[in-house]
């Protein structure tokens, strides 16, 4: 309540500040612009947030315009209250690239350029298990099972545990899967996958499985050459190399028709 009571009073004398202060974490190259963007992530205290990390005055507007330097409040950067804004407010506070779920490094040599140019390939069932794997910190999956492969730690301290509890303790192996290389949780959920039988919908639908979950997707061949020859995506010109790389060419041939070549 003490902590509140604190945060509410620096909102409320917001009005002497002069304006926001730019990005010091989580920026692009200039115009510094937040990567990911505020939308990636979520707040945890919407009332704690508003109140003490809202952008100031007219900066929100300012912010909506890519060619403008991104400002937030000064208080996001407050070296008292960097905890909470990091912890409770990282987008209002434009820092999604510390939340847990963007806390890793995409696979080595992975090319993750489609996700960033089509985001919703990060949750397609045709490309879902390969952003995952290969890109989860571009796609904001580090902190599922499966992401590079591995199992995340739940506990962030899990490097200063180890010498104290060692990977046989119980506590190490739930919390701290990435530390002691404990890959159960991708079987855990394969199994439960496997659990997921039936096909409702007939022939036109098929069963795709993820590290995550049993998807149920439509198999949309099955009505695509009945329709017009024409592509789906107003992009699909700027994603044409990857129309026979798999697994993005299974999305490209479905939604880019036209500029893949295979309209029949």
């Amino acid at each position: 309540m003490a902590l509140y009571v604190v945060l509410i009073c620096f909102g409320l004398v917001q009005w002497i500040e002069s304006g926001g202060v730019p990005l010091t974490e989580c920026g692009s190259p200039a115009p510094i612009r937040p990567v990911p963007p505020p939308t990636a992530c979520t707040d945890k205290d919407n009332v704690l947030c508003t109140a003490v990390f809202a952008p100031l005055g007219s900066d929100a507007a300012a912010n909506a315009n890519p060619a403008n330097p991104f400002l937030v409040n000064p208080f996001c950067q407050n070296a008292s209250l960097r905890a909470n804004a990091v912890n409770l407010c990282p987008s209002s506070c434009a820092v999604c690239c510390l939340a847990p779920e963007f806390s890793c490094s995409n696979a080595a040599g992975a090319d993750c350029t489609p996700f960033t140019t089509l985001p919703d390939l990060c949750t397609n069932p045709q490309t879902a298990p390969t952003a995952l794997e290969k890109c989860p910190s571009t796609c904001g999956l580090c902190n599922r099972p499966g992401a590079l492969g591995g199992c995340p730690n739940v506990a962030t301290n899990c490097a200063q545990l180890l010498p104290l509890l060692t990977c046989t303790n119980a506590y190490m192996q739930a919390n701290c899967m990435t530390t002691c290389n404990i890959t159960t949780c991708i079987s855990e959920v394969q199994l439960l996958s496997k659990a997921c039988t039936g096909d409702p919908i007939g022939a036109a639908t098929h069963m795709y499985r993820n590290h995550q979950n049993t998807l149920m997707i439509s198999n949309l061949a099955t009505t695509a050459a009945a329709s017009s020859c024409m592509d789906t995506r107003a992009n699909c010109a700027q994603m044409s190399s990857f129309c026979n790389i798999s697994p993005y060419s299974t999305v490209m041939r479905e939604q880019c028709r036209r500029t893949c070549g295979i309209c029949r």
